[in-house]
């Protein structure tokens, strides 16, 4: 278990940048985006960051509203949820969170005018065209029809846009909900190539400098 004071005395001390994630809409569908941020002080109750970039996101983050900062301790990473206390100028002040946990591989949602595609193949049945919630180097997201038990190894083609390339592996359910009767989300871990993980990281880097000009037209 890590400890949180200490994590988040590191970051101060050594000016290490933290992550700020928060949501966007892009074509009415939500998109994750990310930005540095650096901490300017610890006070009593509160933590105060500056110095963000590529800008303070000062047209979509408000008073009240929770984000997800990511804190580095090398060789890990860990995040937690901050609550927006208050806002001035290109400073942000949040709560101090009362606990990490470790953090997640980077996951970004396609864009709704170039979706990622995907087709999973099972033995004996047609092979299916998935929507695709979010992607990132070892995982997927994405909504069915077709009712895959968690656990199950199926055989995947990712079709990535601009021409980025097309990646074949396979995947095993990790996660399952019913989002409504007959209607599931899958998430699912890949088990693809290190070439094939650098090509989805090159499309993650390029996914999120698109979102950041879309930003700019706030």
């Amino acid at each position: 278990m890590v400890d949180t004071n200490e994590l988040i005395n590191k970051s101060y001390k050594e000016n290490q940048p933290v992550i700020i994630v928060y949501t966007t809409l892009e074509d009415r569908k939500h998109v994750t985006v990310r930005c540095l941020a650096y901490i300017r002080e610890i006070l009593d109750n509160r933590l105060v960051f500056h110095k963000f970039k590529p800008f303070f996101p000062s047209r979509i983050i408000k008073n009240g509203f929770e984000i997800k900062a990511v804190f580095s301790a090398f060789p890990e990473s860990y995040e937690t949820v901050l609550k927006i206390m208050e806002i001035d100028g290109d400073t942000l002040y949040t709560n101090i969170p009362k606990g990490f946990y470790e953090s997640r591989p980077i996951r970004i949602e396609p864009s709704p005018k170039k979706p990622v595609y995907l087709y999973v193949l099972t033995f004996g049945e047609p092979t299916y065209s998935l929507d695709v919630v979010n992607i990132s180097e070892k995982g997927i997201g994405f909504l069915s029809l077709r009712d895959f038990p968690v656990g199950a190894q199926l055989g995947m083609t990712i079709v990535l846009p601009d021409d980025f390339g097309l990646i074949v592996c396979y995947g095993t359910i990790r996660f399952k909900k019913e989002e409504r009767p007959g209607f599931f989300r899958y998430g699912a871990e890949l088990h693809n190539h290190p070439k094939d993980k650098a090509i989805i990281a090159r499309y993650i880097m390029n996914r999120e400098k698109e979102i950041v000009e879309l930003l700019k037209k706030y």
